[in-house]
């Protein structure tokens, strides 16, 4: 049975960074939730996916990409059938949006124009919206 792959995206301290809280081994455990890290984008081959699927069986898969990395084509049209990507999730820190678009335009453009849903965390009553 397929597994969908939801792929999540963000820039500089959005929201889902590695090492921010750590992973509690207990709780995933108990959730059946496996995790598999990689030095880099490249490392996750198709046949690296079938290996991880052999050994797992993942109802859904939750991909979190680096944010400096660009969405890689391989990603995006050449996931194995088994592993459909399903949708992309890019988060953006509200406090830093402004001062990230106009220094860095294109690297956080990467991020957002793949995505499917966009979540603009750590707003207050102040952003600009």
């Amino acid at each position: 049975m397929p597994a969908p792959v939801y792929l999540f995206t963000g820039f500089l301290d959005s929201g889902f960074e590695q090492g921010e809280v750590e992973y509690v081994a207990k709780f995933l455990e108990e959730h059946k939730a496996f995790i598999e890290y990689f030095d880099k984008a490249d490392d996750l081959t198709n046949m690296k996916i079938q290996e991880l699927d052999t050994i797992y069986h993942p109802s859904q898969v939750f991909i979190e990409w680096n944010g400096t990395e660009p969405v890689s084509d391989r990603i995006l049209n050449h996931l194995p059938g088994f592993w459909p990507l399903v949708q992309i999730l890019t988060t953006v820190d509200a406090n830093t949006f402004e001062l990230y678009i106009g220094a860095m335009r294109q690297m956080l453009f990467e991020q957002l124009r793949w995505s499917d849903t966009v979540i603009v965390n750590r707003c207050t009553e102040d952003t600009n919206g």
